[in-house]
């Protein structure tokens, strides 16, 4: 590995203890210590999810105007209740 290059002069227990560290239930977490920058890993990334638009929709069309103002009147208030309550609470009021 890379790291073996690098710290040619170094055992693998000094790699191991000062490259990776236990975060939560995660082992061998590729970080600075003391809770410094880490690795990220794809699986951190929450997924969101988007409302598509309709494809006829056009929003230069004046007979699509009601449609994109109600979009975006809903996003303002989707943004406004997460920004009062947090995301989570969002979803299941806005669902309701």
């Amino acid at each position: 590995s890379w790291l073996r290059k690098r710290y040619r002069q170094k055992g693998q227990r000094w790699i191991k203890e000062n490259s990776f560290q236990k975060r939560g239930a995660r082992n061998w977490v590729f970080a600075a210590p003391d809770e410094g920058p880490r690795l990220v890993k794809a699986s951190d990334t929450k997924i969101v999810r988007h409302v598509k638009v309709k494809a006829q929709a056009h929003p230069f069309d004046p007979k699509w105007t009601e449609y994109f103002n109600a979009k975006r009147l809903f996003s303002r208030l989707k943004s406004k209740w997460e920004s009062l309550f947090g995301p989570a609470n969002a979803q299941e009021s806005l669902l309701e």
